[in-house]
């Protein structure tokens, strides 16, 4: 995804050539071949709506939810079994 949307702003890919893109790349790094626009490039909520470089930041997210996660479990023994 980092890939396509730097490619978008770096004009190396346009939106023309997206899906073809999308579908080249889905092979080559997941062995799957994309059935439709639909279950590929379309499939990506935040570029319809112009949020590009959004994605990352789940991964970012993750890893701070992580990290106060471990921080937490520190301060308050028993952490785990009072969520649960």
């Amino acid at each position: 995804r980092f890939e396509l949307e730097q490619g978008l702003f770096d004009g190396s890919i346009t939106v023309d050539n997206l899906p073809a893109k999308w579908n080249e790349l889905y092979a080559s790094y997941l062995g799957i071949d994309v059935p439709s626009d639909k279950e590929g490039c379309l499939q990506d909520v935040h570029w319809g709506s112009l949020a590009f470089g959004y994605f990352p930041s789940y991964t970012l997210g993750a890893m701070y939810a992580c990290q106060f996660f471990q921080h937490a479990e520190k301060s308050i023994p028993g952490l785990r079994a009072e969520i649960a």
